[in-house]
C-alpha cells in the first residue's frame, strides 16, 4: 500500500509541475504466457512534449490468488494521425509487485502502441496494446497487455 501511495504522489507531483499534462483511468487485461491471466484497473499521469511524451501508470489485479500491484514509466513518440485519431510507439518499464510473502516481485521491460480519440477538447478515450517481457522472477507475468480509458488533458 506504501508503494501505491508513494506512485500517487508522485504522479500528482508531476501534474502539479507540468502546464500540458493529463491524467487518466483505465481498464485491461494481461494475457499471460503462464497462467497468470490478469484483469487490472488503473491510474496514469503524463505529459507531451511535442510528439514525444511521458506516461507514469499505477495498477492492480485482482483475479487470481494473488493481487500484483504494477508501476510502469513509459515513454511514446506519435506516429501517425489518423483524422482525429492519434497513434503512438511506447518504450517502458514496469515494477511488478505480487502481494503474497511466498512471491518476489521485480521488474520487466514492454513496447507497444496505442491510439487516442479526442472526444471533447479535454478528453480523449484511449486503448493501448503493450508486450511485456520480465526477468526470471516475473516471467509468469509476460504476455500481452490491452487497456482502455479515458485521458483528461489540463
Amino acid at each position: 500500500m506504501k508503494k501505491v501511495l508513494l506512485a500517487l504522489a508522485l504522479s500528482l507531483g508531476l501534474v502539479a509541475t507540468a502546464s500540458a499534462v493529463d491524467v487518466g483511468v483505465y481498464g485491461g487485461r494481461l494475457f499471460a504466457t503462464g497462467t497468470q491471466d490478469l484483469n487490472m484497473v488503473g491510474l496514469s499521469a503524463g505529459q507531451k512534449f511535442d510528439k514525444f511524451g511521458l506516461q507514469a501508470t499505477v495498477d492492480r489485479s485482482t483475479t487470481q490468488v494473488i493481487n500484483v500491484n504494477r508501476y510502469a514509466v513509459s515513454g511514446s513518440y506519435d506516429v501517425i494521425k489518423l483524422g482525429p485519431v492519434q497513434t503512438n510507439v511506447r518504450v517502458g518499464v514496469a515494477y511488478l509487485d505480487p502481494q503474497s510473502p511466498n512471491t518476489s516481485n521485480g521488474g520487466a521491460g514492454f513496447v507497444g502502441a496505442g491510439v487516442a480519440y479526442p472526444v471533447t477538447q479535454k478528453v480523449s478515450l484511449v486503448a493501448d496494446y503493450a508486450y511485456q517481457k520480465g526477468n526470471n522472477i516475473t516471467k509468469a507475468y509476460n504476455g500481452n497487455i490491452l487497456t482502455g480509458g479515458l485521458k483528461y488533458s489540463f
